[in-house]
């Protein structure tokens, strides 16, 4: 009818269109709804393939080094994040650059971070110095250890699912797919810690690591579309 031909159609056209298997669209017969949703569910494999492919590669160098880090001890506080975590976050901002290539948008999630003016605002949490204090397990019911170790030991304590099933239908845009980039990446670190006896120096390590990571993640990923879990 000479109304529905006026009608405006805010539909993206292709099979990127839609993530939604609940909304139908009436223009479609019930064949072609089955080839596009077959069509839409194997590109979301295929991307969500690349994502923990690139996942993978920033794990294989955050992780490289890890096990010897842990072994190493000394009273000297760590000066940088190890080079590994550099490079994780350089698969990731390529990923980010690719992302947006195809799918439009901004290649970042935000501002580069302010530079930390303060020592204490890097270190401090609670009045006390983490790296200066023996480690104590703040899972264990004491409450004098905050801050950078919480964060360390929140990762072993939360569970957040890391690969999609396959017949989930990731959102095609550029930060869901870093979000993979970096979940496969952090769940490689966790396991690998896991296995990890840690001393004084290599501790301190992991808590710079983490701190850095920290610090920059709001400028790779936002967390409006992040439903599951609380550290992914």
């Amino acid at each position: 009818s000479t109304a529905a031909r006026g009608k405006k159609h805010t539909r993206k056209s292709g099979i990127f269109a839609s993530n939604d298997f609940e909304k139908k669209d009436s223009s479609l017969s019930e064949e072609d709804a089955k080839v596009s949703t077959r069509f839409l569910l194997a590109a979301s494999r295929t991307l969500t393939l690349y994502g923990i492919n690139r996942g993978s590669q920033a794990a294989f160098f955050a992780c490289r080094d890890l096990s010897t880090v842990a072994r190493e001890q000394g009273e000297d506080f760590p000066k940088a994040p190890r080079e590994g975590i550099i490079s994780l976050l350089h698969i990731a901002k390529e990923t980010s650059i690719a992302c947006a290539n195809v799918f439009g948008g901004e290649r970042r999630a935000g501002p580069e971070p302010e530079p930390l003016q303060d020592e204490d605002d890097v270190f401090h949490s609670g009045g006390s110095t983490p790296f200066k204090t023996k480690p104590i397990s703040t899972l264990s019911g004491i409450p004098s250890v905050k801050g950078l170790q919480l964060d360390v030991e929140r990762m072993f304590a939360e569970t957040t699912p890391t690969f999609p099933h396959p017949s989930s239908i990731i959102d095609f845009s550029r930060n869901a797919v870093v979000f993979l980039v970096l979940k496969v990446a952090f769940n490689a670190i966790v396991e690998q810690i896991r296995i990890c006896t840690c001393r004084s120096m290599g501790y301190r390590q992991i808590q710079v690591d983490v701190l850095f990571l920290r610090f920059l993640l709001p400028h790779y990923v936002k967390d409006d579309l992040i439903g599951e879990g609380k550290n992914g």
